[in-house]
Formats: C-alpha cells, sequence, structure tokens
C-alpha cells in the first residue's frame, strides 16, 4: 500500500538492529507480527504529508520534492512513520534511511547546556559579529535576519533561533554542548565535533530527532522509538514482545522562558 509499506520497512528496521529474528523468517516462518501504529493516524499523515508536499512544489516550481514523518507517544511506541509522499513510487524511508544536516533544529541543545551551567533565559549574551578560524579559513557566520547587535537575552535568541547569539553562548561550553549531544543521541562519541555543529551542520535523520525530543517533551527522559509490539509463531506462540527503553539525559526540563 502507498503508506504501509513505510510501516513495513521499519518493521524491517528494527528487526535487524535489534537482532530480533532473522530476516528471512520474516517471509518465511508464517509469523504474526503487531504494531504500535494506529493505522488512522498513519493514514492520515501520510495524505497530509503527500497533499501539503504536492501543494508546496506547485507553488515554488520543486521538482522532485519529498516529504517525511515520524511521531512517538510518550512511551515510545512509534504512532505513524511517512517516508515519502507514496511509498509505491519512492519506497526509500526518508524517515530513517536519510541523513541531512539538521540545522536550527540543533539549537535547543546549547541552550539546555546553559541552563544546566547557571545561566538564566533573562541574562544577556553577546550578538555582536564573530570570526572563527576553521583550521583551513575564517568562518563568519551570519544571522537569518543580517542583523547584529551588542547583547540580546538567551530567552530572544532562543526563541528568534539566533544565529550568531548561539555561537557565543555556546562557546563558554562547547565541550559540554558537545556531551549532550552525544547523550540525546544526536552524534556519536566518534564524530568530528566542531562550532559548526552548534548550529546544525551534522548530519541525522527524523527518527533521531524524535528521540531526541522526547526528552524535551518529558522530564529529560529519552524514549527509544519502538514499532513492534509483539510477535507470535503460526501456532500462536509468543516469541517477542516490545517494551519501552527510557533513560535520563537532563536533570533540566523546566525553564520558565
Amino acid at each position: 500500500p502507498n503508506s504501509e509499506g513505510y510501516v513495513l520497512d521499519l518493521v524491517k528496521f528494527e528487526i535487524s538492529r535489534k537482532k530480533i529474528l532473522p530476516l528471512k523468517d520474516l517471509y518465511s516462518a508464517g509469523l504474526e507480527i503487531k504494531t504500535t501504529v494506529d493505522l488512522r493516524i498513519q493514514k492520515f499523515a501520510q495524505s497530509v504529508l503527500t497533499k501539503y508536499t504536492k501543494m508546496y512544489a506547485e507553488k515554488h516550481n520543486v521538482e522532485n520534492l519529498q516529504c517525511a514523518g515520524f511521531a512517538i507517544d510518550k512511551e515510545g511506541r512509534v504512532l505513524f512513520v511517512v517516508g515519502g509522499t507514496d511509498f509505491k513510487e519512492t519506497p526509500l524511508n526518508r524517515a530513517f534511511r536519510i541523513l541531512r544536516p539538521i540545522g536550527s533544529t540543533a539549537k535547543p541543545i546549547t541552550y539546555l547546556t546553559a541552563f544546566q551551567n547557571g545561566w538564566s533565559p533573562l541574562d544577556f549574551v553577546s550578538n555582536e559579529p564573530l570570526e572563527i578560524f576553521t583550521g583551513k579559513f575564517w568562518w563568519r557566520p551570519e544571522n537569518y535576519s543580517g542583523r547584529l547587535s551588542p547583547f540580546v537575552r538567551v530567552r530572544t535568541a532562543l526563541i528568534k533561533s539566533i544565529n550568531v547569539a548561539t555561537l557565543r553562548l555556546a562557546m563558554h561550553f562547547p565541550q559540554k554542548v558537545r556531551r549532550n549531544m552525544i547523550k540525546f543521541e544526536l552524534i556519536s562519541r566518534s564524530a568530528d565535533f566542531d562550532l559548526s555543529y552548534i548550529l546544525g551542520s551534522f548530519p541525522a535523520n527524523l527518527y533521531r530527532i524524535v528521540r531526541a525530543y522526547s526528552a524535551f517533551q518529558d522530564k529529560g527522559i529519552l524514549k527509544e522509538p519502538f514499532v513492534i509490539s509483539e510477535i507470535r509463531t503460526k501456532e500462536g506462540k509468543l516469541v517477542y514482545r516490545g517494551l519501552p527503553v527510557q533513560k535520563v539525559v537532563s536533570d533540566v526540563y523546566s525553564v520558565e522562558i
């Protein structure tokens, strides 16, 4: 089907990643696999994203535009996964099989780190021009608005996603920001971290982003997404049950902005 194919793709991914059973058994063992996906939400999400993608492509004259969608509940159960406009036409699952720079989506990690280290949303941070030598060239980051200022409140920099102020803030504790990115599982320990990561230059996918943001949503507790609720043999014997996997990644989870 045009939408459920993306769900099956995620099921295969989870079976392979968690080594639940040999993938060949998926097609030959007569298994019954129940998922966490709400089919009504799945069909609705697929329809909305497909329509919006086509509308945006026509409005802006963009060819081959695609979409992705992914959602979990408070326990980590996957509610829907959309990997493109139509599985039959484009089976590549962009929700978790494509990596791309995540941009400003990474910025809340810097602000969380600041709050963990005694900063207040009402404090001021520099928003003056910045030059950073990368070892090969000078990098002069700019703000989307093109405007700079001596100082800006931390809360304003977060709300308006101000590049230079975010970098200035992160430069007080860059290694602590890196550690938080690792704890939130946005990057690996082996990643070649540099200050451009503060603005999201590193590659990730929607799966990782939703997983990381689950900790912002619920008191610093990160949830591992899972789509398989149970697997039974053709005789009805339970061979696997999906259970929530959670871990605390932050002791700061509520700040009045």
